[in-house]
């Protein structure tokens, strides 16, 4: 494939799919900057409040996330 035509098809997906440092920092700053959120633990997707999604919830793996997380941590010297 040429690698031009490459470029221009990863681009045009790129465009597709980013979003700008204002609009993914929405989802961090809204809920935790809104004078009318008094709620914690809330899930928010582009600023809505939304439920989560079951793995979201899900507790087992949750409890793999933090066992990987800890391992890969121990491994560089950083626990």
């Amino acid at each position: 494939m040429n690698n031009r035509y490459t470029t221009y098809f990863i681009n045009l997906v790129v465009m597709m799919f980013e979003i700008s440092a204002e609009q993914g920092a929405i989802n961090t700053l809204y809920p935790v900057l809104s004078p009318e959120n008094k709620e914690t633990g809330e899930y928010y997707n582009e600023g809505i409040k939304q439920e989560p999604s079951k793995v979201a919830n899900d507790q087992e793996v949750a409890d793999k996330l933090w066992k990987v997380s800890e391992q890969l941590l121990r491994e560089r010297g950083l626990i």
